[in-house]
Formats: structure tokens, C-alpha cells, sequence
């Protein structure tokens, strides 16, 4: 059986081989964080950027969970569909919605 390349266009990426029928859009934010703050807020500064305060300090990779639980709640999507794709360990990161 032949097995067509997967399908590639510009702001889409594809995972299966259903691609043509179930699409999956990524969209980028750029966020700088900011730990050990006194209350939790987001700033945005529109351009898909973003500035985030968070009450917990940056060890045991408890901040990132903050920022996902923190992000998706503003952003209105569930936190299970929003991904850190860089800056794991710094403080600008980019985080990746997948649909």
C-alpha cells in the first residue's frame, strides 16, 4: 500500500493522515514571566505578546504550570491544548496553542 506524503500549507501543521479532513491550526505567543509576585496578572501588549506575573517561585517547574493554567484560562481554551515550545527553563518563552 502506498502511503501519501503528508500535506503541508502555510500556517497549518499536520499530524495524521487525516490531515485533509481535520486540520490542526497552531497559533505562537511570545510572553516574558515574571515569579514571585504578589498576585497573578497578564499584560498584553497586543502582536501576541504578553507579560505574566506569578505568585510561585521557579523551581520544580511550578511556575510553567502556573503560566499554562494562567494563560488558558485567559485565552479561554483548556489547558491541555496550550504547550511551552521554548524556554522551558527561561523566562521568554513561546507557547503554542494546538487546535
Amino acid at each position: 500500500m502506498v502511503q501519501n506524503p503528508p500535506l503541508q500549507t502555510e500556517g497549518c501543521r499536520f499530524d495524521s493522515g487525516l490531515a485533509h479532513i481535520f486540520p490542526v491550526i497552531t497559533m505562537k505567543f511570545q510572553v516574558r514571566v515574571k515569579t514571585n509576585c504578589n498576585e497573578q496578572t497578564i499584560e498584553d501588549f497586543g502582536d501576541h505578546k504578553y507579560l505574566v506575573h506569578l505568585t510561585c517561585i521557579p523551581e520544580h517547574n511550578k511556575a510553567n504550570i502556573e503560566l499554562i493554567n494562567l494563560m488558558s484560562k485567559h485565552l479561554g481554551i483548556p489547558a491541555m491544548k496550550l504547550r511551552i515550545v521554548s524556554g522551558l527553563t527561561s523566562r521568554d518563552k513561546v507557547l503554542e496553542t494546538v487546535y
